[in-house]
């Protein structure tokens, strides 16, 4: 899509209803100062809505709820209702934008608008991340004006067969490292602290983390042990590890550093267990059989093979 068509923003605490709307602010120009209205994301978008009714715009605003959104909205807050035919249910006055616009519609040949509506054919679009701390909340009066799509927690099966993780003799899939742990987390976690927006998401770590144990571990386990089990930290791990060092350092030599009762986790890691006993057992069973080949006497060339036909 050209980036004629779409304008991508992203809000923050220190973002404003002058960052989104527009403000004045005092140009130079030939040795003058003037003040003139700068517009901002918003109604530089909607102007180009306005201007061309054959193309659909769109606003996307990541993060918005890491801004404080009912205050960087304001007055466009009553512009969010729709009807049936997609544009604003009500309009409002807002003379900066209503000026803006209008002088652009003029110069392009069009009539000036009388209200600021947001058309048809301009669709905002926000992200939010539910589990981010430390983050401004959504009133329901807000919310409810957006059509809201969950996005479900999805590991991929690259996930689970090329992201391995390698620690001392343990060897997991991202996939099921990840699943055990958010199992762990809703059955120990859930004391009312929202534990569903604790748990990993399957792009909370990339590829290259799960190549390195240190750096995988410090970014997991401090996850763990600082925001999820924070207040508690038996509810996931063992009491033995006092301090964040003892669980990064036993995780990463392959130390099973979660509490009994993380049944998933558990089961993981005896299946390793049970897995690295196997191939022990494949290993010697084929050093015995090369002895006996070693000691085995001489026989004819032209003899059957034994083995073969064993």
């Amino acid at each position: 899509m050209p980036l004629s068509y779409y304008k991508r923003i992203l809000f923050h605490p220190e973002y404003s209803y002058s960052d989104f709307v527009g403000q004045i602010r005092p140009v130079a120009e030939d040795g003058n100062i003037t003040y003139p209205f700068v517009p901002g994301p918003f109604t530089k978008i909607l102007k180009d809505a306005y201007l061309d009714q054959d193309h659909e715009y769109f606003l996307i605003i990541e993060e918005i709820n890491r801004g404080n959104a009912p205050a960087i909205f304001g007055d466009l807050f009553q512009l969010l209702d729709r009807d049936g035919k997609g544009k604003s249910e009500y309009s409002i006055y807002n003379e900066d934008i209503l000026d803006y616009v209008s002088r652009e519609m003029i110069k392009n040949g069009n009539n000036a608008v009388q209200s600021i509506e947001i058309p048809a054919n301009l669709t905002i679009f926000a992200t939010m991340n539910t589990c981010d701390q430390n983050v401004f909340t959504l009133d329901t009066a807000f919310k409810r004006r957006w059509r809201m799509s969950r996005i479900e927690n999805e590991f991929s099966e690259e996930q689970d067969t090329t992201w391995i993780i390698q620690c001392g003799d343990k060897k997991f899939s991202w996939k099921k490292f990840a699943e055990a742990v958010n199992d762990a987390i809703l059955n120990n976690c859930n004391d009312g602290t929202a534990a569903e927006d604790k748990r990993l998401g399957s792009y909370f770590v990339k590829e290259e983390d799960t190549k390195d144990k240190k750096r995988f571990a410090e970014k997991v386990m401090m996850y763990l042990w600082d925001d999820v089990a924070k207040y508690d930290r038996s509810q996931l791990f063992d009491n033995k590890y006092r301090t964040l060092d003892e669980v990064i350092k036993g995780f990463a030599s392959g130390e099973n550093v979660f509490s009994p009762n993380c049944e998933g986790l558990k089961a993981l890691y005896k299946e390793e267990d049970d897995s690295s006993a196997g191939t022990g057992a494949e290993a010697g069973a084929e050093a015995v059989i090369q002895v006996d080949e070693t000691e085995k006497p001489e026989t004819d060339a032209n003899a059957p093979d034994e083995r073969v036909e064993a």
